[in-house]
């Protein structure tokens, strides 16, 4: 397949087929503008809790195992001249030094449950979440999208009952492990990020598209800026993290009404009819074995990872292209050392003597870091980079990519439209995507080298700050993956981005919540008493070897595969 052919998913269907659907208003239009309100919205309920959870689970699981007749709804709060992230003494002045939750056996049982949750979360999103992406191609984005705020305000609302009625749910605290069911069963987390990867795909062209995932992540991750902040100043105030709870449960049904309601679907009902049919075939060519069929149903998606043979145009071989393949095991070993993250902060949170509030500044400002990075500097360093490569276009042509042509337009309107760009253009496009997240990747080799050796809590934040420059990692890879998968695809036009991002969601929940937490869990709650350091230096070594991986990764030749 060439390059051209894929410029974007709409090119995939006829020009006169595609205008019964009805003209929408400009502003109706799906554009990446409107996930740049979508994902901060979600991003600041889901991280406006963050610090608030970690102190729940602390005070909860302190008055089961120590009986300590302290109010679960009691904060430490800060005084007034305490003057966050500038003070260095702050370790020492801050008043919740030496409480109980700095007690190694509390921090395990805190790991426990946390790396439980992660766990049964990423057992069943591995079960589901490729079926889920696959979904989104006959169903919709905004409707996937929609489904998983429901359970997110379900999973809220449970977290309320737990820590209210403590005492009388099933399990204590343990009962908090039904919102991992809930996530789960809605394919976590990694169905919504897929199918927001599937929009961006759906709207952008493949010279632009990594800018367009670059802005869409940055404007994410100015929730993950203001989200703790809020939650932080609630905490403040109240005194009461009830609060912080309510607020976000009030967000939520805001942010499902927005979806359901004002959102635009990227797909047409063309697209989804002839995703259905697909579907349909696929289905019927793995009922010969009923067994089997309900497990086909759920895996089927994974099947694009596996290389189908190609005849090489020079040599006139069969061979398989392991390329994709390649692309989500390195993928898959660098979302591995990004599951330390919780170890991570729990080592903070023990070394540093921190609490709920200052956590939640720390998130916010590694968010920020990384939204500056993200919204900010990449997409200026992409869009130069690829105009130093992109050779001048012959006379008469426009290319889409053009700085003229506005980055959060809708998508093209028509095949000739989607498919203008050069196939040399979109080469050099995918190069510097590939060479980006190999940059990436040693920007976090980096940081897990520095952050072990922080002797305070101030650059300790510094060092978790400087793998803002690795932020690109998603966006490139993202670009990479779809840019591989429909080459593997061939001319077939059977390109449906959900499906690709579903299964990369399995790659997700596999080493990102299956594998991940419960080897860092284990770790961490092993060495924290003796070696506490120990969770940097193996997720160093995870980052390594995605490195490794990926320089193996190699792109179709732009004439062809």
């Amino acid at each position: 397949m060439s390059s051209s052919s894929s410029t974007s998913l709409t090119s995939h269907f006829p020009d006169e087929q595609s205008r019964k659907e009805p003209e929408l208003a400009t502003w109706r239009r799906p554009a990446a503008w409107w996930l740049m309100i979508y994902a901060p919205f979600s991003m600041v309920v889901q991280t406006a809790t963050a610090g608030a959870s970690l102190e729940l689970y602390n005070n909860l699981i302190c008055h089961q195992i120590r009986a300590e007749p302290q109010s679960i709804t009691l904060l430490h709060p800060f005084a007034a001249d305490v003057q966050i992230l500038s003070d260095l003494a702050f370790n020492a002045s801050l008043p919740g030094s030496g409480s109980c939750s700095s007690d190694p056996s509390v921090q395990a049982e805190v790991a426990k449950l946390a790396t439980a949750v992660a766990t049964i979360t990423g057992i069943l999103t591995f079960v589901t979440a490729a079926w889920w992406g696959s979904f989104s191609d006959r169903y919709g984005r905004t409707r996937m999208m929609g489904i998983s705020a429901i359970g997110h305000t379900f999973g809220l609302a449970n977290t309320i009952l737990v820590a209210k009625q403590v005492e009388r749910v099933p399990g204590g605290y343990w009962f908090i492990a039904i919102n991992a069911v809930i996530m789960g069963i809605i394919g976590g987390n990694a169905s919504e990020l897929a199918a927001m990867n599937a929009y961006v795909a759906d709207i952008s062209t493949s010279e632009e598209r990594s800018r367009v995932f670059s802005f869409v992540m940055g404007s994410m991750l100015v929730g993950v800026g203001v989200g703790p902040i809020i939650g932080s100043l609630i905490l403040r105030l109240s005194h009461d993290v009830f609060v912080v709870f309510y607020f976000a449960v009030a967000l939520r049904l805001i942010h499902t009404l927005f979806i359901w309601i004002v959102l635009p679907e990227s797909l047409t009902r063309l697209q989804m009819s002839e995703a259905t049919t697909r579907y349909r075939d696929s289905l019927q060519s793995g009922s010969a074995h009923p067994r089997l069929h309900y497990i086909y149903i759920l895996f089927e998606p994974l099947a694009i990872f596996w290389p189908k043979k190609h005849v090489d145009q020079f040599s006139g071989r069969k061979k398989r292209h392991w390329n994709l393949f390649t692309l989500a095991l390195a993928d898959g070993s660098m979302l591995l050392a990004s599951s330390s993250v919780i170890s991570q902060f729990l080592y903070a949170l023990r070394t540093f003597q921190w609490d709920g509030e200052y956590l939640g500044y720390c998130l916010s400002s590694i968010g920020f870091a990384r939204a500056a990075f993200l919204a900010i500097v990449l997409p200026v360093l992409i869009k130069l980079a690829k105009r130093e490569n992109k050779p001048a276009s012959p006379p008469g042509h426009t290319d889409p990519s053009d700085e003229r042509q506005p980055l959060l337009s809708s998508p093209p309107s028509s095949p000739d439209e989607a498919g203008s760009s050069p196939p040399h253009s979109i080469s050099h496009a995918s190069y510097f995507d590939l060479s980006l997240a190999r940059f990436s990747i040693l920007v976090h080799i980096i940081t897990f080298a520095l952050l072990p050796f922080a002797p305070t809590s101030i650059l300790f934040i510094v060092f978790i700050s400087l793998g803002s420059f690795a932020a690109g990692l998603s966006p490139a890879i993202n670009s990479v993956a779809l840019e591989l998968y429909t080459h593997q695809a061939g001319v077939d036009g059977a390109v449906e981005s959900g499906k690709l991002y579903g299964a990369l969601s399995v790659v997700q929940a596999l080493f990102g919540n299956i594998l991940g937490p419960p080897i860092y869990g284990l770790i961490y709650s092993m060495t924290v008493a003796s070696h506490p350091r120990t969770v940097f230096f193996v997720a160093l070594g995870n980052a390594a070897v995605s490195l490794v991986l990926l320089v193996f990764v190699r792109l179709p030749s732009r004439h062809g595969l």
